[in-house]
């Protein structure tokens, strides 16, 4: 007999109308992770599906959906630590820039699902997984924390990441005494896991390769400068303002002491590599002589370190960062002939713990800003990013799609025109 189980964030509210099951189905439709933080409602969930898979036979074949969310979908604690308890590990880890690598680590050795475990639960029954990735460089273990996929770390990982972060004296006393109580534990790389088949379905270079035929289409010199973006948001919003002012530059008659001095700044203060900057340039080039606009795409998925107490994201922090960075740009502000606009979105339409994908940045926003009362550094400091682009511009900078029902990290793009494609 077939069984499918799904851990996925929800469609758009018109796709949840047409998904629904039917009164009468077999389907059973259980929602949690409001925020995609988990909660009780996933809990139960989670144990409702531990209890299903554990009951399969030989001859049953379990398929698993996944994709990003799927951590906080299916919240399954070891029995001597509570949810709570583990929730407080993962907030105190992603406040201090833990990566997503770093906190599905910590998530898998408090898991008695995660980290394959739910495969090893489905044995005799055959288990086919069908993998949305989340995360730079498609690591099938730490996607929604690797349910169905051998896990290679250990409880001494785990330690190891809280360590490095320094909050042992900060965590929960069970997290640690079970974590310390295991640390010789050995990973479930070993295990048998024959009966398991894992396929990669979509990932975040299918997204890019789609909007780079789409900025073709639309007339735009494109390049895609990396599908595996990391770091600080308001760091990496700051290198994108920067090559924001490199582009701008030789569309402005391409002074070369200037070009030299943003092309070093861009190599040894952000860690650009040398050839894709020469490749940046040279589109650049190309674009200027055939009078057409610029676009540069990225992906991946960044972290934010919390200093203050603000509502946002990761996306929408990075805009901020960059819209800062940029108006602090002479280039930019005051002597280009051209237009530059900055967007960084989730591509599952939720950005943190709020209703925007995303957002738009652009060199004047945060003097436009300034002329409502309202200090975008102030707002970058406090990492209140949504609040700021809710209030500017009437909110026009947010990017609002709604949820889409698929997760593949996040996608940037740098548009620069030039005077005489200002329509595009």
């Amino acid at each position: 007999m077939g069984y499918i189980v799904s851990f996925n964030q929800p469609a758009t509210p018109t796709q949840e109308w047409d998904l629904l099951p039917l009164p009468d189905s077999k389907v059973v439709l259980m929602e949690g992770a409001a925020d995609n933080l988990p909660d009780e409602a996933a809990h139960i969930a989670a144990q409702r599906i531990s209890d299903q898979v554990s009951s399969l036979t030989a001859g049953d074949l379990l398929i698993v959906l996944i994709s990003g969310g799927g951590s906080a979908l299916l919240p399954a604690p070891v029995p001597s630590v509570t949810l709570q308890e583990k929730q407080s590990v993962t907030r105190l880890l992603a406040a201090r820039g833990a990566t997503i690598t770093e906190l599905n680590t910590v998530r898998k050795n408090l898991s008695t699902l995660k980290g394959g475990k739910l495969a090893l639960a489905a044995r005799p029954a055959q288990v086919i997984s069908l993998i949305l990735s989340d995360i730079v460089g498609d690591p099938l273990d730490l996607i929604a924390s690797g349910p169905t996929v051998p896990d290679s770390s250990t409880p001494q990982d785990a330690i190891n990441v809280i360590h490095k972060y320094d909050i042992q004296d900060d965590i929960p006393l069970s997290v640690w005494s079970y974590l310390t109580r295991q640390y010789q534990r050995k990973s479930s790389k070993d295990q048998d896991f024959s009966h398991v088949q894992n396929v990669l379905v979509g990932s975040n270079s299918i997204a890019v390769s789609a909007a780079k035929v789409c900025a073709e289409k639309l007339g735009y010199r494109t390049l895609v400068h990396s599908t595996c973006l990391q770091g600080e948001a308001s760091t990496v919003g700051e290198m994108y303002a920067t090559m924001a002012a490199l582009l701008a530059n030789v569309f402005n008659g391409r002074d070369r002491i200037i070009e030299k001095s943003l092309f070093n700044s861009l190599l040894q203060k952000y860690g650009v590599d040398g050839s894709c900057l020469r490749l940046v340039l040279q589109v650049a080039v190309e674009a200027e002589s055939q009078k057409k606009p610029v676009c540069i795409i990225s992906a991946g998925e960044t972290t934010v370190t919390l200093r203050g107490d603000g509502k946002g994201g990761r996306n929408q922090e990075m805009a901020l960062a960059t819209a800062v960075a940029m108006s602090r740009d002479s280039i930019l502000r005051y002597e280009s002939r051209t237009q530059v606009v900055f967007m960084s979105a989730g591509t599952d339409g939720q950005d943190g713990p709020t209703d925007a994908a995303g957002a738009l940045a652009d060199p004047g926003q945060v003097t436009r800003a300034d002329e409502q009362g309202l200090a975008a550094t102030e707002f970058l400091e406090n990492n209140d990013s949504y609040n700021f682009y809710r209030s500017a511009d009437g909110g026009q900078g947010l990017v609002t799609t709604g949820l889409t029902g698929t997760n593949v990290m996040d996608i940037q793009i740098l548009t620069v025109c030039g005077s005489c494609d200002s329509n595009l």
